[in-house]
């Protein structure tokens, strides 16, 4: 099975994997466009990838290889939407394609102002308004701003976080920028960047959830929601939760758009509980702390790709645990390393420079 480039979290989820393959019945494939990365450390065969080529030409580029390495199962993250567009030209080849969704889902959950109205009347979300001009943005403000204490914008288009600020009618800019509170900005200071920008971004303008923020870890099989932890911070731990109202929103997610494999549902709460924030249509960069439940959420989600294990099979979650964080490092190369890593480097070439003080179970 290959994972090809993507988040962070895919040298854990090696990891998870290869505890759980006792049997040694998967061999693990990794490629990167950057040789120290982790996964290629821990794969079983590590090669490179070209950083430069664009989708049409990557696409051509994973099939060839899944022909050549005789690839079962591929677990795309560069690239995803493209590859699953052609997922019938990888099946004629024998390899399967462990994607979230179909490629218009995926198209839609990558904006949120379309993926929020395919939820509309199906779970509950935030009041918003979608905005891109002065005109649009004072127009909103003044319907939204008279039912709700505080308001909120953000990029329809976006990830981590980026864009995301509180909108604030009494705000100290010297305050805020002496004092670190980047989130929040003075409501005339946007209309301003807003008025001035050439190319205007759609925006979300909506109503700002002051109550607990939820990440909700799913295993899904074809719409079916198979097993979820709801992550909830408290300070510097993370308190899991296997059911409530936010597993409840993101099954209803998860049935709506026949969702697949490792997905993660961000939810806030407001009036009346949970709403909405997003869908990450891939696992999260949190996955290892739902872990800690019982439920190796990676080895399962290919183990019921490749048809080697059954959704009943899967362990119930452990809830009401606090989790806490723990420091890991490993050793990816020598510094004066440059050029891509090798094509076919092996297990036995990496462990020896891979150490690590932490494995990911040690987050427990």
């Amino acid at each position: 099975m290959w994972f090809n480039e993507g988040i962070s979290a895919v040298h854990d989820a090696l990891v998870l994997i290869r505890e759980a393959d006792t049997a040694r019945e998967l061999e693990l494939l990794s490629s990167h466009s950057r040789p120290e990365a982790p996964s290629l450390a821990v794969a079983d065969v590590a090669f490179p990838e070209s950083s430069r080529m664009r989708s049409e030409e990557y696409v051509e580029w994973c099939l060839q290889t899944c022909r050549e390495r005789g690839v079962d199962l591929f677990v795309p993250g560069r690239y995803r939407e493209a590859i699953s567009e052609h997922r019938a030209r990888f099946e004629e080849l024998g390899t399967r394609v462990l994607v979230a969704a179909t490629p218009e889902v995926l198209a839609l959950a990558e904006r949120k102002d379309l993926f929020y109205a395919s939820l509309e009347g199906v779970v509950p979300l935030p009041e918003y308004r979608v905005i891109r001009t002065l005109a649009e943005f004072d127009e909103a403000w003044a319907e939204l701003r008279p039912r709700h204490r505080r308001l909120c914008i953000k990029p329809a288009v976006g990830i981590f976080g980026v864009g995301f600020h509180i909108l604030n009618e009494n705000h100290d800019a010297y305050e805020a920028l002496i004092g670190g509170n980047g989130l929040t900005v003075a409501v005339d200071a946007f209309r301003s960047a807003l008025a001035a920008a050439r190319e205007p971004r759609r925006l979300l303008l909506m109503e700002y959830l002051p109550g607990l923020e939820r990440s909700v870890d799913c295993l899904a099989r074809d719409g079916t929601l198979i097993a979820a932890v709801s992550r909830r911070k408290r300070g510097a731990f993370q308190v899991l939760e296997v059911e409530g109202a936010a597993i409840e929103l993101a099954a209803a997610i998860v049935a709506k758009h026949r969702l697949n494999g490792l997905v993660n549902v961000q939810t806030r709460d407001g009036r009346g509980g949970p709403r909405l924030l997003e869908l990450n249509a891939r696992m999260s960069g949190g996955m290892l702390y739902a872990c800690c439940s019982g439920v190796n959420f990676p080895w399962w989600s290919v183990a019921l790709a490749l048809g080697i294990r059954d959704s009943s099979q899967v362990p119930r979650p452990q809830g009401d645990l606090l989790v806490a964080p723990t420091t890991g490092v490993r050793i990816v190369g020598h510094s004066s390393t440059t050029g891509e890593v090798p094509g076919g480097m092996d297990k036995s070439s990496t462990i020896q420079v891979a150490s690590e003080t932490s494995l990911p179970n040690g987050v427990c």
